[in-house]
């Protein structure tokens, strides 16, 4: 594996002892501000779980798994943002 695609030790860090991180927690982790994190979410390249039975509002949680697997979709060359870039 590259080290593009290692996770930082600081998402390691946040995870230490626990099983899960909060929407808030995991983009402070990943030093990215809400709207890119939330970005990654509606893409689908982020996974997630709903923490308890909301439907209407989930409570989102990330495992270190999903966030594993989010880190190696993004430094493997998937698209960061849905902007399209103009032809020349």
């Amino acid at each position: 594996m590259s080290n593009r695609a290692t996770l930082p030790d600081k998402v390691r860090d946040a995870f230490r002892g626990r099983a899960y991180l909060s929407f808030d927690e995991l983009a402070v982790a990943l030093e990215f501000s809400r709207n890119t994190l939330r970005g990654h979410l509606d893409s689908g390249r982020l996974p997630w779980h709903n923490k308890g039975i909301g439907t209407q509002r989930p409570r989102r949680v990330f495992t270190l798994g999903d966030v594993e697997v989010f880190w190696r979709r993004i430094s493997n060359g998937a698209p960061r943002s849905r902007r399209r870039v103009a032809a020349p």
